[in-house]
């Protein structure tokens, strides 16, 4: 189940992306207005007239009327924020600008959110200005908007800096989620790191890119792109499967169907608010209530888990860090849904994501910690099975690692040649060169003989001066060319260095059903055969001397 939920999001996550593209494409505001140079001054008083009309989207409309004062030519622009408002703004009874949905848009019938600009001149001075607002959803009607005369650079800079500690916050999260992300798919072949840490990846950047769209500088930056105020509402719908995968892997009891429920809610109800705003039944501004349900899902089941996993496993230190910071995010979005109803819309806290940037930092850093630590751990693992394996002094496989190959129900004898090889005089050399020249012939023995033999089997040390070759799949002319190019690789060493000389007696087979019960059956014929070359060679040597 697990998997058909992580690909099910995975097809939503896309349909999302491709709907935005969509929309980004094609989406435009018919926006009408008097371009003049002019200057600028500060806000002044207004009077607000609700006005209920049945031909406007939600039954009313408003209607801000002010007059202006001097002005002067440096300072002249009417700017305001509207949410999801049909805007028209009048000097005198003449229109001067206006914004509304191009008609063409194939579905939605919102100008989003916008930073309303009205150039004015000292020709208005005198003026009365009447501002009428049409929401187009109920949600928008009480959203009343703060009106500013004055340079647009400089209120441009405090709206930026109001809103800074926000946007700062949501590039950290940003940052962060991509850097996890990288992170585990660098390491996605090591068993040691925990993968859950993606998902976590996955809800940083989407949280980061939902809060610097939500936050109304953005729109400023970014003018005239509606479909952004449309992102916002699929970002916080997606939010909620990734961060229930994680929470559910971070738990003993993540078999539990009941983290599921969550996940397909949220994948449907990301399913029905982008089907909804298609199919012209509702824009997705009107289903925001259902996004926050889903929320609400999700943070009651991991209430319910964490209580469980508290009296069933215990409070461990990890589990202690994730309450803390969940019951800080907790604390952090409860105080921005508080701020966001009862300003309307108006403050945008950044509590709820900088308490998330904390509880990312502290559980990313903690979960890569713990996979350093088991990483750490593997390699001690491994170092050791080398050790158990491998034979110390010349690095290849020992006799014990050829008992567990040859001994496991998978390995197949046939088509297997066994070379047994034996250095001469190993004893001798020992005697009267030493032990270090003694280890030395067996360590350069052990290198030729991997030369010739290491890029197509598997050499093992079995003792002393015995050694053993497996090749697999190879022809008996293969290996004795291989053996040739071994005696050839002696002489030449024996020719460039004098302090020892190095004679490798060599016996192989191949493994015949007829007479071998086993693979040690063929070991033992090539056993006798290479005892037979070792007394040649050693009757050789005594003629020549």
């Amino acid at each position: 189940m697990k998997k058909v939920i992580e690909y099910s999001y995975l097809i939503v996550l896309c349909i999302c992306v491709l709907v935005f593209c969509f929309m980004l494409a094609t989406f435009r505001m018919d926006v009408r207005e008097r371009q003049e140079p002019g200057g600028f001054e500060e806000v002044t008083d207004y009077r607000r007239e609700v006005i209920f009309d049945a031909a406007c989207p939600t039954g009313q409309k408003s209607v801000y009327t002010f007059r202006l004062g001097e002005l002067s030519a440096s300072d002249s622009s009417l700017i305001f924020f509207s949410l999801h408002q049909l805007v028209t703004v009048t000097l005198d009874g003449e229109a001067v600008y206006s914004i509304r949905p191009d008609g063409h848009n194939a579905f939605g019938s919102t100008t989003g959110c916008v930073w309303n600009i009205v150039m004015l001149s000292d020709e208005d001075e005198g003026k009365l200005v009447s501002i009428e607002i049409i929401p187009a959803y109920k949600s928008s009607n009480e959203f009343i908007p703060d009106f500013r005369l004055g340079s647009h650079y400089a209120i441009c800079r405090d709206r930026i800096l109001a809103a800074l500690p926000s946007v700062i916050c949501a590039v950290l999260a940003i940052l962060t989620g991509a850097f996890y992300i990288l992170y585990i798919l660098y390491n996605r072949r090591n068993t040691e790191v925990d993968k859950s840490l993606l998902f976590l990846g996955i809800f940083s950047v989407l949280l980061g890119c939902w809060k610097v769209v939500d936050t109304n500088v953005f729109y400023l930056l970014i003018p005239g792109r509606v479909a952004f105020s449309y992102a916002d509402f699929m970002l916080l719908a997606l939010m909620t499967v990734p961060y229930c995968i994680f929470m559910r892997q971070m738990h003993s009891s993540s078999e539990k169907a009941i983290w599921n429920v969550p996940c397909i809610a949220g994948i449907a109800g990301t399913l029905v608010i982008v089907a909804a705003q298609l199919l012209h039944i509702a824009d997705m501004r009107q289903l925001l209530r259902m996004v926050h349900i889903l929320l609400l899902l999700l943070a009651g089941v991991c209430i319910i888990m964490l209580v469980r996993e508290v009296r069933t496993v215990g409070l461990s230190g990890k589990l202690k860090k994730n309450i803390f910071c969940i019951l800080l995010c907790a604390v952090g979005l409860v105080l921005d849904l508080t701020i966001y109803y009862v300003t309307r819309g108006k403050f945008q806290s950044f509590l709820g994501i900088l308490n998330f940037l904390i509880y990312n930092l502290v559980i990313g850093i903690s979960t890569m910690q713990e996979a350093r630590e088991l990483m750490k751990i593997g390699m001690q693992a491994k170092s050791f099975e080398k050790m158990a394996y491998h034979d110390q002094l010349t690095g290849l496989f020992n006799r014990t690692a050829y008992a567990d190959d040859t001994g496991s129900s998978d390995f197949d004898p046939e088509h297997c040649i066994v070379v047994m090889c034996d250095l001469n005089d190993l004893k001798r050399c020992n005697d009267t060169l030493g032990h270090e020249m003694g280890d030395k012939y067996i360590k350069e023995s052990a290198r030729i003989i991997s030369e010739c033999f290491g890029d197509s089997g598997r050499c093992y040390r079995m003792g002393g001066d015995e050694f053993c070759v497996l090749l697999k799949h190879h022809s008996l002319e293969d290996c004795k060319n291989r053996i040739r190019r071994m005696k050839d690789k002696c002489e030449k060493y024996n020719r460039e260095n004098q302090d020892i000389l190095i004679r490798i007696a060599c016996g192989y087979e191949l493994y015949d059903r007829r007479v071998d019960y086993d693979i040690n059956d063929t070991s033992r014929r090539a056993d006798r055969m290479m005892y037979h070359e070792k007394f040649t060679m050693k009757q050789q040597l005594a003629g020549a001397v």
